[in-house]
């Protein structure tokens, strides 16, 4: 009877120790139990996948205006597939897709200056390198594989200068999925002509100082755009800034200008922010020193003499498909960057000026077809809109012309938008972030363009920029 005790109060232990020793250590019994299912619903799931479709389709047709909107954006996705990790499986090409254009976006939107060029590249490349190992199929063109390697090999490099161009190329590459490769370099030839990149590091801060150089009112940065303006408007280019520095202290920026035909000469300036010299080393430059060093001078009267120009730009209209950049600017006039007096140094005072009821004025190039808009209670004069209208001959990063795309070929480009309009208007216009394009109302019909396409056939008109 005893045996018979002690047995079964030693199979009781021995199954009370096997039952805390199992409640110690649930992760044994993992083998045992299904995977959770995934916590969202199928509508979640569509939702999700639809918002990420948008945003980064939003993001591939505007890589540059409201970065730092789409990167939060961006975020907030990753986030919340994070918050649910037993549904990573159902939205794997998505989720490669949101790592891909946040990691571009955290590269775009950096202007930190105070930090080396390849800082942003380092933040970025782990969600990059997520997204190529996650989705392979999503970077199946050979210019997308040659960007993520060209990244790769450089994000752990000590270098303090990379080549903007490359560099950026392999950005917007990442950042466009699907885009043709000659639009991507189109894009990325325009932004780093007129520094519309950021810059970081040394190159950002001396080109700054380089600018604002000698003073406020009288600067290069006024100066060069105008040069820019007055070479283009001849058939010739301003090129540049291009960067080199022959130490630690020192930084070289050089244009180059070229006439119709050939080479005229470069403007190379060093500049040593330190000790608060720029320093003219061409005779150009030189020329061009001298003209800051006036009270109040003629910019574009001044330049045409330095520098042979022989047509006064603002008599004429610009030479044939300028490009006209959504939400970003048209001749190096920027959206909320540019003022009425640097407006006016490029392109004369051959404007009229016209009150919209105190909430805007307009500053109105006929001859040119243009117009600058800045708010009517703003001290600094801003442009925050800029109409591109008959003579001017523009297109847009997407190929719209004015004055002979067709409304139909907009939707083909942009998508498709609302059609508005005002009562007292003489167009239609449709809406785009950054971007609107108009066609002439036809007034003896009262039709809705909404409700049929009475308008599509209709020729772009005119184009206004403003902010997205």
């Amino acid at each position: 009877m005893v045996k018979t005790i002690i047995t079964i109060l030693a199979i009781v232990s021995a199954i009370i120790a096997i039952l805390v020793f199992f409640t110690n250590k649930p992760s044994i019994f993992h083998f045992f139990v299904p995977p959770k299912e995934c916590s969202l619903s199928i509508e979640e799931i569509n939702s999700f996948k639809s918002k990420v479709f948008v945003k980064t389709g939003f993001f591939r047709n505007n890589p540059v205006t409201e970065v730092d909107k789409f990167k939060q954006e961006f975020k907030e996705l990753i986030d919340f597939i994070d918050n649910h990790p037993n549904c990573k499986k159902e939205v794997t090409r998505e989720l490669a897709m949101l790592y891909r254009v946040y990691g571009a976006s955290i590269i775009l939107s950096g202007s930190d200056n105070r930090v080396s060029p390849n800082y942003y590249l380092r933040k970025a490349f782990p969600y990059i390198e997520k997204s190529y190992k996650l989705s392979p199929d999503i970077w199946s063109k050979s210019n997308e594989k040659e960007s993520y390697n060209y990244l790769k090999k450089i994000v752990n490099s000590s270098e303090s200068e990379l080549s903007l161009k490359e560099y950026f190329r392999a950005i917007f590459t990442i950042a466009m999925m699907t885009a043709p490769v000659d639009e991507i370099n189109k894009i990325v030839d325009i932004l780093i002509d007129d520094m519309l990149v950021p810059l970081v590091g040394k190159p950002k801060t001396d080109l700054e100082y380089f600018y604002s150089f000698p003073r406020k009112e009288n600067n290069y940065k006024s100066y060069i755009f105008a040069l820019k303006t007055l070479a283009e408007g001849n058939d010739g280019t301003l090129g540049g800034p291009i960067f080199s520095s022959n130490n630690d202290n020192t930084t070289i920026i050089r244009y180059i200008l070229k006439g119709k035909t050939n080479r005229q000469g470069e403007l190379i300036w060093i500049v040593d922010k330190g000790k608060k010299i720029v320093e003219p080393k061409t005779e150009l430059a030189k020329s061009m020193h001298n003209l800051l060093l006036k009270d109040n001078p003629d910019i574009a009267g001044e330049l045409k003499k330095q520098f042979k120009i022989e047509k006064e730009i603002s008599s004429i209209p610009p030479k044939s498909q300028e490009i006209i950049k959504d939400g970003i600017g048209i001749l190096g006039v920027l959206i909320d960057q540019s003022t009425v007096n640097e407006v006016i140094s490029k392109f004369g005072n051959d404007y009229e000026v016209i009150n919209h009821k105190n909430y805007s004025i307009e500053y109105k190039y006929n001859k040119m077809g243009l117009s600058f808009f800045h708010k009517y209670d703003d001290p600094v004069k801003k442009i925050f809109s800029i109409n591109a209208f008959y003579p001017f001959l523009g297109r847009t990063l997407k190929g719209i012309e004015l004055g002979n795309s067709l409304a139909s070929d907009v939707i083909k480009n942009y998508g498709k938008a609302k059609w508005t309009t005002t009562m007292e208007g003489n167009t239609w216009y449709l809406c785009y972030p950054g971007i609107n394009f108009y066609v002439e109302k036809d007034n003896t019909s009262a039709r809705n363009p909404n409700f049929d396409y009475i308008y599509e056939n209709k020729k772009i008109i005119k184009i206004a920029i403003r902010k997205s």
